[in-house]
């Protein structure tokens, strides 16, 4: 197997993985802080990015009979499509936009709890961006 085909492999299993620790971890959502402010009675349809132009969410979000969430790599690919225009929008919006997407997708329970797992896959993600140095592409000169 080509060495960055099974790279991605293993971080698809790695992110699969975090999903599933994440979710399995049970701690509960932070809640609102008295100081912020209330919701608007109607809130704007958040603007969807140009790079997205033309394409269709991949991924899913699935519920049980009784409206829990299932998780599987499906999720995270509807997440991760999503979290492609981080850079050209910001993160609120494509939070979201998510949500928007999971309430369509979900019954209000599923959706509750997809939204929580989102959450705590973009803390993931922003931890797992601190934790590594950007290293240069290519090969050194030296």
């Amino acid at each position: 197997m080509r060495p960055r085909l099974r790279m991605t492999w293993v971080a698809g299993g790695v992110a699969a993985a975090a999903l599933v620790a994440i979710a399995l971890s049970g701690g509960p959502a932070a809640a609102p802080r008295a100081d912020a402010p209330a919701p608007v009675a109607r809130e704007a349809v958040p603007v969807r990015a140009t790079s997205l132009a033309g394409t269709t969410p991949d991924g899913g979000a699935r519920a049980t009979a009784d409206d829990a969430l299932v998780l599987d790599p499906s999720l995270i690919r509807l997440f991760d499509y999503w979290l492609t225009t981080v850079g050209e929008q910001p993160i609120a919006s494509i939070r979201a936009q998510v949500e928007r997407d999971l309430d369509g997708r979900l019954g209000p329970r599923a959706a509750r709890q997809a939204k929580d797992v989102f959450a705590r896959y973009v803390q993931f993600k922003e931890a797992l961006k601190a934790q590594r140095p950007a290293r240069p592409v290519g090969r050194s000169v030296d």
